[in-house]
């Protein structure tokens, strides 16, 4: 999938233009409440992280100038504060576990499919996502609805290059052998109505 041109998105003189800093929230804001609801952040909780990230970003312009792309440093700047938000809650929960869940909820299908198709497609979709270990559904989810580039779900992920495609492949996979009419549906969705 083709990144946005908001990926890349940054301010042509200084952090301190206004604009361009609610240019770079609007863009992805929607995106990482997204992705943090998917990690398991309480709505209310991602809402927080959402304006810390964004704070912190005010107060330090020059990292807004060192990133590459912006999608990616906000959804792994969302992971890591969640993270850092368990350890620091002392959370009886492994924060280095790569089985913690990442939920498979409707997300753009909402938009596009009249009510009983949807929800006939959603089960079969959410069917085959479900049937995937947590790590290969944030993959895939990384990959085809974020539109991630790999070298950007494999730093989120943690792992090489090689290691996501890798995940990725497997998935694709397993959804097929799951169900393929389904998996079709879901690369013809997100190929021709996620490009844009």
């Amino acid at each position: 999938m083709a990144t946005n041109d908001s990926d890349n998105l940054k301010p042509q003189t200084d952090i301190d233009d206004a604009a361009c800093f609610d240019n770079i929230y609007r863009a992805h804001v929607q995106d990482m409440y997204s992705y943090g609801i998917r990690l398991g952040i309480p709505a209310d909780t991602a809402e927080d992280f959402i304006q810390d990230i964004f704070v912190r970003l005010l107060l330090n312009p020059g990292r807004i100038s060192e990133v590459k792309n912006m999608k990616a440093y906000l959804m792994f700047a969302m992971k890591n504060h969640w993270q850092n938000h368990l350890r620091d809650s002392k959370h009886l929960v492994d924060i280095t576990d790569k089985g913690a869940d990442f939920s498979v909820e409707e997300s753009a299908l909402d938009c596009i499919i009249d009510n009983e198709e949807r929800a006939r497609v959603s089960k079969r979709l959410n069917r085959m996502l479900t049937a995937l270990t947590p790590r290969q559904r944030e993959a895939v989810f990384l990959r085809y609805i974020y539109g991630l580039p790999y070298e950007d779900v494999a730093q989120l992920l943690e792992m090489s290059i090689p290691s996501a495609r890798n995940i990725v492949s497997r998935a694709l996979r397993q959804m097929r052998n799951c169900d393929s009419e389904a998996l079709m549906f879901f690369y013809f969705f997100f190929h021709f109505f996620m490009r844009g």
